[in-house]
């Protein structure tokens, strides 16, 4: 049974719906906060077009007087929600992390990008690669299992807007004498004795 925790201000991805009439601009204003997102985060803009009306955004627009150039953004153009989840192709699995200054959290992306990195933080985590082949044990079991285990982390700082913050970017196991080397090889640098992929675990 969960147990209720005083509430406090935490870093939260960001949520919102736009409500207007014809032409008032909920496209564009959507278009502007998800390229200032993505350029924060390093990442592309998805745009699930169910209307047909991205086309006006993807080329230079000289008499549109914000954001005259176009926007860089993939498209999907679909009604179907199922057709959506399945080209986003990308769920998150979130620790929490609690230490002397307060409590954060890392985020392990199950991408088929990121597959062999997801299985090397699980393991890290201490939880055998075979049970993520079970939907069960992910649901019901592997919160409980990597409960209390010690970890260390590296972060790094950042600051959007003049908002500063502290990223976890990388779990290393607590005992490990060479944390440097094993965050390295996290990222995909080269290790003692090469780096293998391993089995692929389908997420």
């Amino acid at each position: 049974m969960g147990k209720f925790v005083k509430a406090k201000s935490e870093q939260a991805f960001f949520k919102v719906a736009l409500y207007g009439k014809t032409g008032s601009g909920k496209t564009l204003t959507s278009l502007l906060w998800a390229e200032g997102l993505a350029a924060r985060e390093g990442k592309r803009v998805a745009f699930v077009d169910t209307e047909r009306g991205s086309e006006f955004y993807s080329i230079d627009i000289p008499e549109r007087t914000v954001h005259p150039k176009a926007f860089d953004f993939d498209r999907l153009i679909t009604r179907s929600l199922m057709e959506t989840l399945e080209a986003v192709e990308s769920i998150d699995y979130q620790v929490m992390l609690e230490c002397a200054d307060g409590s954060t959290s890392f985020v392990i992306w199950l991408t088929q990008k990121n597959r062999e990195r997801a299985r090397r933080y699980f393991e890290v985590l201490g939880v055998d690669p075979e049970l993520l082949k079970d939907p069960g044990y992910i649901e019901y079991q592997l919160g409980l299992d990597i409960e209390g285990r010690e970890v260390s982390f590296g972060t790094k700082e950042e600051e959007y807007n003049g908002r500063h913050s502290v990223k976890v970017v990388w779990i290393g196991k607590r005992s490990d004498p060479n944390l440097s080397q094993s965050a390295a090889r996290f990222f995909g640098g080269a290790s003692e004795g090469g780096d293998t992929d391993g089995d692929e675990i389908p997420f």
